[in-house]
């Protein structure tokens, strides 16, 4: 799935290193950054960061279907994935030249009717209950080795959708991604 072009992508992962160079590294969080060239707001409503040390996860954060500018959303992924993943201690100066960053952009969520009817590792999923919402970006499930009823079980724990009058009214949504690497 394509969302942006060649073009597009290293403009994207470019104006990304700048930013997580500019308000941490440089611990400038008021800095200005240049914006990208390109008008988004057309097509690209969800995005997610990820940050690898080592090839191993150091942050994740993302927005979905947020409103407004694509360059915002994106800076502040970028800032909490450093900052605000509260699985990880925030990002440290020294240690920005390390990190690798990912960029998912996701495509509009379909709502699966019948939850098992999505692609490992194609699809990503989206649990929805009232106030509570689980998302796991495509990859996570071949990277644990889950199948799709341990992925359906574990995207609702981490929504914290228990109770299995919960789960049985929850929503459940499939959405494709445009991984963006930096080299």
């Amino acid at each position: 799935m394509k969302i942006v072009t060649k073009e597009i992508e290293k403009e994207i992962i470019k104006f990304a290193r700048i930013v997580l160079t500019c308000k941490i590294k440089e611990c400038n969080p008021g800095a200005s950054i240049p914006l990208l060239k390109f008008e988004s707001e057309d097509y690209i409503h969800s995005v997610f960061v990820t940050l690898k040390k080592d090839d191993k996860l150091r942050g994740c954060i993302g927005r979905l279907n947020f409103v407004g500018h694509f360059e915002i959303a994106l800076e502040e992924c970028i800032i909490d994935a450093c900052n605000n993943d509260y699985r990880f201690k925030p990002v440290e100066p020294e240690e920005v030249d390390d990190i690798k960053i990912e960029i998912s952009l996701l495509s509009k969520p379909e709502i699966l009717l019948d939850t098992y009817k999505f692609d490992l590792g194609k699809h990503g999923i989206i649990v929805e209950y009232e106030n509570k919402r689980g998302i796991y970006l495509p990859e996570v499930p071949i990277e644990q080795n889950w199948n799709m009823a341990e992925l359906c079980y574990n995207v609702s724990k981490k929504a914290e959708i228990i109770k299995l009058s919960e789960i049985h009214k929850s929503k459940y949504y499939k959405f494709e991604t445009q991984k963006i690497i930096e080299e």
